[in-house]
């Protein structure tokens, strides 16, 4: 299981850093969150116009807060980056992650109507 979950982290973190931080290309993550047996998880997943989408990763968060969705995703993308590089490149490249994503579309079932 581990050399496949290298595997796909390396393809999905290769693809991210592909898209071109611009405008004229339209990425945007998918948040989504579920509560089981007191257990709180995160989704995330990236849309583009170029790609299919991708399940970028799955965390456990200790709250459901706005603040604990965040630690999820740096988590994740710290994850990513680290498959991608040697622990020196590792922050050059959670920022190429984060910034080929530029709109954030969270969906939260918690929110009243």
């Amino acid at each position: 299981m581990l050399e496949a979950k290298a595997l796909a982290s390396h393809h999905i973190a290769a693809k991210l850093m592909e898209i071109p931080a611009t405008t004229e290309t339209e990425t945007v993550l998918h948040q989504d969150a579920t509560t089981k047996f007191h257990r709180h998880l995160e989704s995330f997943q990236v849309t583009s116009s170029q790609e299919v989408p991708l399940s970028i990763g799955l965390a456990e968060a200790a709250r459901g807060d706005a603040e604990a969705y965040f630690q999820a995703f740096q988590g994740v993308v710290c994850d990513l980056a680290d498959f991608m590089s040697s622990p020196n490149l590792r922050d050059i490249n959670r920022a190429k992650i984060i910034t080929s994503i530029n709109v954030v579309n969270i969906y939260l079932n918690q929110m009243p109507l």
